[in-house]
C-alpha cells in the first residue's frame, strides 16, 4: 500500500442565505477552492491522487457527490482524479 499525504487544507468562506455566494453553484465554489489550493501549494494537479471534501448541509445543489463534481469543474485537476464528500 502507498502512504497517503495531506498536503494542505482550506475551506470556503461562510455565506448567508441569499448572500454574496448565493449566485455560485456549490461545485464551482468547490472547484475554485481546489484550484486555489493547487496554486498555493505550487504543485501540478496531475500529482493529486484523490480529493476528500466535507459538506455539512447536503441538500439542494449539494446533494450529489459535491467533491466529485467540484473536481470535474476544476481547471487544475485531471478528470480521472476521484473525489468523495463526507458529511
Amino acid at each position: 500500500a502507498s502512504p497517503a499525504y495531506i498536503v494542505d487544507c482550506v475551506r470556503t468562506a461562510a455565506g448567508r442565505r441569499k448572500g454574496r455566494l448565493s449566485k455560485w453553484h456549490p461545485a464551482d465554489l468547490g472547484a475554485a477552492v481546489i484550484d486555489g489550493l493547487v496554486d498555493r501549494v505550487g504543485m501540478s494537479g496531475s500529482l493529486v491522487d484523490d480529493v476528500i471534501m466535507g459538506c455539512v448541509s447536503q441538500y439542494g445543489a449539494q446533494t450529489a457527490n459535491l467533491c466529485r463534481t467540484s473536481v470535474l469543474a476544476s481547471k487544475k485537476l485531471p478528470l480521472e482524479v476521484p473525489g468523495v464528500t463526507v458529511d
